[in-house]
């Protein structure tokens, strides 16, 4: 199954809506570096949560887009 940047690109944009110095594009580049056609949705979801961490160290505000990250992964989950 192919990587569907664009489901990638709206999850990022929900989860860094509202939020000052948060770049959505910081998030999803970095993340598709690591992500690959084929990879699940689980994976494809904690990697994009992995990635919004990282980024916490150069502005505190990724520590919202993380845990909303975080969110839509659990919603995956029920």
């Amino acid at each position: 199954m192919p990587l569907d940047i664009d489901r990638i690109g709206t999850i990022v944009s929900e989860a860094c809506t509202g939020l000052a110095d948060v770049s959505e594009s910081a998030i999803i580049d970095e993340a598709l570096r690591n992500l690959y056609d084929g990879v699940s949705a689980k994976e494809c979801s904690t990697s994009l949560v992995i990635t919004a961490r990282t980024l916490i160290e150069q502005e505190p505000n990724y520590t919202y887009a993380a845990a909303r990250l975080l969110l839509d992964d659990l919603r995956l989950k029920v």
